[in-house]
C-alpha cells in the first residue's frame, strides 16, 4: 500500500511517498512546492535516488489553477487535486501538526473533530498551525477513503521541564497556555533515532547539543537520553537572530528607549521590529550564507554577534545538562558549511571540542578529532522518515 506524508514550514510543502509491505518501507517519490514569489508556484519531484525528473510551475492568479494566497493560506484543495498526486490512491496520509500542546503528544488518527481541538494551539503557532490545519482539512475532504494520522512536531518536546518552556516570568500567559512548545520536534526526532549507528550505546544515550542551522532558522536543542531537554526556538520565537528576526530583547528597552530620546514609545517598537541581522549587516543579503561570505566590515558585525549569541545558548544548554557528550550539526547550513561549524567549533575550545579540518571541509559524518573531548557529527534530518516510522509503531 502507498502512504504519503506531507511537511510543510513557511512558504514550501515537502511530501514524500512511500511503498509500506510488512512494516517495511521503500521511497518512491518526493515532492517540493514552494511559493516564495507570491504569484508563482514551483513544483519539483524527485526520484527515489534523489533525482529531480519533473518541474511544474503553476500561475496562483490565473483562472484554470486557482491557488491564489488568502491570509497567508494556499488553496490546499487545489493543490491535492493535481493529477501529480491524485494519480495515487493512498491508503494512509500522514501529516505534520506543529502544535498538539499537553493534549497531543504522540501520533494519533486525524479528523475534523480532532483538527476542530487543535486550532486553539493557533496562539502559540500562529502561522504553522493554520497551515497545517488548513492543509489536513483539505486532504480529509478530498481523500475520503485514505486513513489520516497526524504527527505532532511539539510531541518531541514533552519531555522539556515546565521551567523550560516558560516564554517570560508571566503568570497570565503561563495560565493561558502560552509557552514554549519547541518546533521541528520530527527533524529532531530523526536525527536521535541515528544516534545508535553512529556512536557506541552509552554515548548514544548520553548528553546531546544538536545544533540545526539554516538560512531562516537556527535553535540548539539539549538532549539526555534521546529525550528534550530544552530549545531554544518554538513557531513564536527564537532567541537566536537570523537574518529576518532579532532574537531575544529585553521588552523593558522600548519605554527605557522612548523615554530617553523624548519620542513615542511605537517609533522604538518599529525599529525593534526591523532588528535583525541583514539590518545589522547594512546588506540586501537576506541569508545567513550571504552574510558569511560578504567581505563588508557590518556583515562581519552580525555574523560574529550571531555566533556569540548562539554559543552562549549553546553553553546554556550544556549547563542545563551538566556536560556535553556529543553535538551534532544538522539543517542545510549545518551539514554543508565548513566554514559555520568551525567558527561555532573555535568559540567552543574552552570545552575541549576540536574539529578535524580535512573531515570537516569534506563535510564527512564524522567531524572530531580523536583528541575531543566531545564527539562532534554532522547529520541530515528527514522529518517524513520519523513520521513513517511513529506509523509503523502504531499500526
Amino acid at each position: 500500500m502507498l502512504v504519503l506524508t506531507f511537511y510543510q514550514y513557511g512558504k514550501q510543502l515537502d511530501y514524500s511517498i512511500f511503498k509500506l509491505y510488512h512494516k517495511k518501507y521503500s521511497l518512491q517519490v518526493r515532492g517540493e512546492i514552494s511559493w516564495n514569489s507570491g504569484d508563482k508556484l514551483e513544483w519539483n519531484i524527485f526520484n527515489s535516488y534523489n533525482k529531480k525528473f519533473q518541474t511544474n510551475n503553476l500561475d496562483l492568479n490565473a483562472n484554470s489553477q486557482t491557488l491564489a494566497i488568502e491570509n497567508g493560506l494556499i488553496n490546499y484543495a487545489q493543490i491535492i487535486a493535481h493529477p501529480n498526486l491524485s494519480n495515487h490512491t493512498f491508503a494512509i496520509i500522514v501529516h505534520k501538526i506543529a502544535c498538539g500542546g499537553a493534549d497531543f503528544t504522540e501520533i494519533s488518527l486525524l479528523n475534523q473533530l480532532s483538527l476542530d481541538k487543535l486550532t486553539k494551539f493557533k496562539v502559540v503557532s500562529p502561522l504553522q498551525q493554520a497551515q497545517d490545519i488548513a492543509l489536513a482539512e483539505a486532504c480529509l475532504n478530498y481523500y475520503l477513503n485514505s486513513k489520516h494520522y497526524a504527527c505532532f512536531d511539539s510531541g518531541f518536546h514533552k519531555s522539556i521541564d515546565a521551567s523550560q518552556q516558560l516564554l517570560a516570568p508571566n503568570l497570565t500567559w503561563l495560565n493561558q497556555g502560552v509557552r514554549n512548545y519547541g518546533t521541528f520536534g520530527l527533524a529532531l526526532h530523526n536525527l536521535v533515532s541515528k544516534l545508535s549507528d553512529i556512536t557506541d550505546k552509552k554515548s548514544a544515550k548520553g548528553k546531546w547539543i544538536i545544533i540545526y542551522l539554516s538560512n531562516t532558522m537556527s535553535l540548539v536543542c539539549a538532549l539526555k537520553n534521546g529525550k528534550s531537554k530544552y530549545c531554544s526556538a518554538s513557531d513564536l520565537f527564537s532567541l537566536v537572530p537570523t537574518p529576518q528576526n532579532c532574537g531575544q530583547l529585553d521588552p523593558q528597552l522600548i519605554p527605557n528607549l522612548a523615554a530617553c530620546q523624548q519620542i513615542n514609545p511605537a517609533e522604538i517598537l518599529d525599529q525593534a521590529l526591523e532588528s535583525n541581522l541583514t539590518n545589522l549587516a547594512n546588506s540586501a543579503t537576506s541569508s545567513l550564507e550571504g552574510l558569511l561570505h560578504s567581505s563588508q566590515a557590518q556583515a562581519k558585525l552580525a555574523v560574529d554577534y550571531y555566533v556569540q549569541v548562539l554559543c552562549q545558548i549553546i553553553a546554556g544548554a550544556g549547563n542545563l545538562l551538566q556536560g556535553i557528550d556529543g553535538i551534532i550539526f544538522s539543517g542545510e547550513l549545518g551539514t554543508n558549511s565548513p566554514q559555520l561549524r568551525q567558527i561555532i567549533i573555535d568559540q567552543l575550545a574552552w570545552l575541549g571540542i576540536s574539529l578535524s579540518n580535512k573531515a570537516n571541509l569534506e563535510n564527512q559524518t564524522k567531524l572530531h578529532k580523536k583528541s575531543s573531548l566531545a564527539q562532534v557529527f554532522s547529520l541530515k534530518d528527514s522529518p517524513h522518515k520519523a513520521m513513517l516510522n511513529q506509523l509503523l509503531e502504531r499500526i
